[in-house]
């Protein structure tokens, strides 16, 4: 199971409800506080950890400004959310198909998944 790191976008109670099902997720917001994007991709790339993000700005750093991010980046559309639905929409996917995001940009919204292989 590949461990996640959640940028400080990700509510709490969502990095709670994928730790107690067993995800280990490393939090921005808890360990890093206010650090850069590029500093997250830094540290997802240092310690094998796939970004959850809902912050659309990854996806500029990875195909506008070309840096690397290979472990993979699940960044949520959803628009306003609850506080739950990062994890939910990120743990349903996750059921399908465990590992479905390793080594792609992932676009979930409220109505499907796109991907892009890194």
């Amino acid at each position: 199971m590949t461990p996640f790191v959640a940028d400080e976008h990700i509510p709490r109670p969502s990095i709670q409800m994928l730790r107690e099902a067993g995800y280990d997720v490393l939090s921005i917001r808890e360990t890093y506080p206010s650090i850069d994007d590029t500093s997250i991709i830094q540290i997802a790339q240092a310690e094998n950890r796939m970004i959850i993000s809902c912050d659309r700005d990854f996806g500029k750093l990875l195909f506008l400004r070309q840096i690397e991010c290979g472990v993979g980046i699940v960044y949520l559309r959803l628009g306003d959310f609850s506080v739950t639905e990062p994890a939910e929409f990120v743990m349903r996917y996750l059921e399908k198909a465990p590992d479905i995001f390793n080594g792609k940009f992932s676009v979930i919204d409220r109505e499907r998944i796109r991907q892009r292989t890194l």
